[in-house]
């Protein structure tokens, strides 16, 4: 594949494995209630992650309402979540202090992809910008993104912004930020709507990270199941 001036990531799924982050926090707000997860009730609550997911409708991010009441659904759903964990397993710490609990230790969510920080090492060694692009909270994405900091010119987040992706305002925002025109760039993401379509939209070149293979008939530039091709060294940007 070719090379290219300016790289923008997104996190989730793509450098930053977002189920391991949310497994280690249920561990670590069990252990802090002096409880043992057991490995089915883990994979319980994560069933019920995705359930409350979707009943504050973050699954659905497209519309001008969901834009505007992204980031409250996003406390809600974590509060939720949260206050049903605490009557259904025993907690005797308030909701309130478990969601304090929650986005400290979720900061701390830094289990990246077996590949990503040798990736980003190698571009940043042939001299590429490399950007992360994210929806979600700043202090809790930039803390997660510790590790990759080295590596970054800078870090795109939606609750700054003030719009998520894939609405247009956050690539026309991130795009203008950028010393790159759009055509020098590739977009990264594991999002066939979210990061894909709504970048290639733009005029960018996109990779979609397919882990599960669940996207055969991607229209990204480029498709893989890891990071790893972004390595290879293929003709320089022009």
């Amino acid at each position: 594949m070719k090379r290219y001036k300016c790289y923008i990531f997104d996190v989730d799924y793509t450098l930053l494995d977002y189920g391991a982050d949310k497994r280690d926090v249920f561990r670590a707000l069990f252990a802090g209630e002096g409880m043992f997860l057991e490995p089915e009730t883990l994979e319980r609550l994560w069933e019920r992650d995705g359930y409350w997911w979707t009943f504050h409708g973050l699954d659905r991010d497209g519309g001008a309402e969901a834009q505007r009441t992204y980031h409250e659904r996003y406390r809600r759903f974590v509060r939720d979540e949260l206050d049903e964990m605490r009557r259904c397993c025993g907690f005797l710490a308030p909701t309130d202090e478990l969601v304090r609990r929650y986005w400290e230790l979720m900061s701390r969510g830094r289990n990246a992809y077996p590949e990503a920080r040798d990736v980003m090492r190698r571009l940043r060694e042939d001299g590429a910008a490399l950007y992360a692009a994210t929806n979600g909270f700043e202090t809790v994405q930039t803390a997660r993104l510790y590790d990759f900091l080295p590596y970054l010119d800078g870090v795109f987040v939606s609750e700054r912004i003030g719009v998520i992706k894939p609405n247009a305002g956050f690539w026309e925002h991130v795009f203008r930020e950028v010393p790159f025109e759009p055509r020098e760039c590739l977009v990264v993401g594991d999002s066939p709507a979210g990061d894909i379509a709504s970048a290639a939209a733009f005029g960018a070149d996109t990779f979609l990270v397919d882990r599960a293979g669940r996207y055969p008939a991607s229209r990204a530039t480029y498709a893989a199941r890891s990071l790893a091709p972004l390595a290879e060294r293929g003709e320089q940007p022009t």
